[in-house]
């Protein structure tokens, strides 16, 4: 009876550790997107080696991006920096970010999804196998 005790309360706090970050459900407007994202240490489940200072992610309103230094696990065609259009894609009443460039071949990283902390949007990349939790997430910095 004891053994059974320990797995509920393992259990719990395993459904916990998720607790507190939902899928964005609602489409965002541009103006929610646009702007400069860069690491949130806190959120970022990854190891830290592979949050970057200098990693950004510059959302235009013109429907371009730039991303700039990402770790290379998040997989951007094995290049840290590419410029390219986004768009914003439902699946499965979940909202996620597109990204897809043509340097140097056509690519497209739709592993982008969008989450939501107390109001705030936040993305997330998904970093290897997703049973191991691993993420970069990004926050949109707030201009002065």
């Amino acid at each position: 009876m004891k053994l059974w005790r320990q797995l509920i309360v393992v259990m719990a706090l395993a459904l916990c550790a998720g607790c507190g970050n939902s899928h964005v459900t609602v489409k965002p407007d541009k103006a929610t997107m646009v702007g400069t994202w860069t690491p949130d240490k806190d959120k970022s489940t990854c190891p830290s080696a592979l949050i970057l200072e200098a990693t950004k992610l510059l959302i235009r309103q013109d429907g371009t991006f730039t991303a700039q230094d990402f770790p290379r696990e998040v997989s951007l065609g094995r290049q840290s920096s590419v410029d390219g259009k986004w768009s914003l894609k439902k699946e499965d009443n979940r909202w996620s970010l597109d990204l897809s460039w043509e340097t140097p071949a056509m690519s497209m990283l739709d592993g982008a999804r969008l989450i939501t902390k107390n109001k705030e949007v936040l993305i997330e990349f998904w970093i290897g196998d997703p049973d191991a939790y691993s993420r970069l997430v990004l926050r949109k910095q707030v201009n002065p």
